[in-house]
């Protein structure tokens, strides 16, 4: 008998929790996950030295029609934006602090898969 295969939501909260654990391990200290607002989602919201990162989460089993992180383009980066902003909106505790928008890229599924961190990604 064959096991039912994950929906694309279950893929992506698996990723998410693989990013999460990568970036805690760097030292990342996770302030926030899956904020939602009008202007679209925040995968993760990291403290990084001081700095908020902004974390954009992409998966793919393989790169066989392209790496995961070239999927983040100028629209899905202009909607990240505002979502950053409607965050930081929502957090006045945080005062002014410096901020990069960060990409993980997660390639194949389990404990084999690759996980690459990309810091200031829309720079």
């Amino acid at each position: 008998m064959t096991r039912p295969r994950p929906s694309t939501f279950q893929k992506g909260r698996h990723a998410e929790a693989l990013a999460r654990r990568t970036l805690e391990g760097a030292g990342v200290r996770i302030l926030d996950q899956n904020f939602r607002c009008p202007a679209g989602e925040l995968d993760l919201i990291g403290d990084h030295g001081g700095i908020l990162c902004f974390v954009e989460v992409r998966s793919r089993t393989d790169e066989t029609l392209g790496a995961p992180e070239e999927t983040v383009d100028a629209r899905k980066r202009s909607r990240i934006r505002a979502a950053a902003r409607a965050w930081l909106c929502a957090r006045e505790d945080l005062g002014a602090r410096a901020c990069r928008f960060d990409v993980v890229a997660v390639v194949g599924e389990g404990a084999s898969a690759e996980i690459r961190w990309i810091p200031a990604a829309f720079d």
